[in-house]
């Protein structure tokens, strides 16, 4: 009896989610504090210098922030087998990458959108500006896992085993 595994072996130009999972975890956590950094401090400039609330698109940004560190805490936890099967199911992992990759894209778009139609000057300005190039990076390093979380999703399927998740498979030596 020996022990194989249930997936071929990685090729060189595509790694497989088990090899790159934790590293592009850590990427998305990195570059949401990131992001939640700069919008918390354009949030606070906004209140102290207008003396008013800071506006929608700042603010959905900081909530983008906080959801993609939940999601990708749930997402590595999920993938590393640290939670149960009933709440890592591997469509639940789906369903999160996909709509933390949507609110990426809406809150990056909503701030370019909302500077484009201002006059904007300052080092205030120059915060906002890197955190829609930080939340656009965010947005793709959310691409990308939701795209190997797909393609190993139905290579699973395809295969006939429940999980996306890399597991030894007892092979019988008759």
């Amino acid at each position: 009896m020996r022990f194989a595994p249930r997936f071929s072996a990685p090729s060189m130009s595509m790694p497989s989610m088990p090899d790159m999972h934790l590293p592009l975890r850590a990427a998305q956590a990195g570059s949401a504090c990131i992001v939640l950094g700069l919008t918390a401090y354009v949030a606070n400039w906004w209140s102290n210098y207008w003396h008013d609330m800071s506006p929608l698109e700042i603010n959905f940004l900081i909530f983008t922030s906080g959801v993609s560190l939940l999601s990708t805490l749930y997402l590595a936890a999920a993938q590393a087998q640290r939670l149960p099967a009933r709440i890592a199911h591997p469509i639940a992992r789906l369903i999160v990458d996909t709509l933390t990759m949507g609110l990426w894209l809406g809150g990056s778009v909503r701030l370019l959108i909302f500077l484009k139609s201002r006059v904007c000057f300052g080092n205030v300005c120059n915060v906002a500006k890197a955190a829609i190039a930080f939340s656009a990076l965010s947005w793709w390093l959310f691409v990308v896992s939701t795209a190997v979380s797909v393609w190993m999703f139905f290579r699973a399927r395809a295969r006939g085993e429940r999980g996306m998740v890399m597991q030894p498979k007892v092979v019988d030596e008759a």
